[in-house]
């Protein structure tokens, strides 16, 4: 009974024993800076985010790029249907003539 006196004593001291250790240590939280992950691919949430934003930026005026380069060529091979088509009617309308 001693034995289990003594336990229960000391398991009753130690959470009070941890518990201004805890709270001291939580207010000191170190930032990624500070636990020296600099040059391991660590990146904050906040950097990350930012990231991905530039990213989806540049993929937006990539495709906004390639988007404008197939409406040019569209409106060329357009213009050259139209231009064939008048051809062709020209065409018919000879042979028409020549008959």
């Amino acid at each position: 009974k001693a034995a289990e006196a003594a336990t229960t004593q000391s398991a009753a001291e130690s959470p009070a024993a941890e518990s201004p250790a805890a709270e001291q240590s939580s207010g000191n939280v170190a930032g990624a800076d500070d636990l020296g992950f600099e040059g391991s691919g660590f990146e904050s949430a906040a950097e990350s985010e930012a990231g991905d934003t530039a990213t989806a930026d540049a993929d937006y005026a990539a495709l906004a790029a390639e988007v404008e380069s197939l409406r040019e060529v569209v409106e060329a091979q357009s213009e050259q249907i139209r231009h064939q088509q008048e051809l062709v009617e020209q065409l018919i309308e000879e042979l028409r003539r020549g008959r």
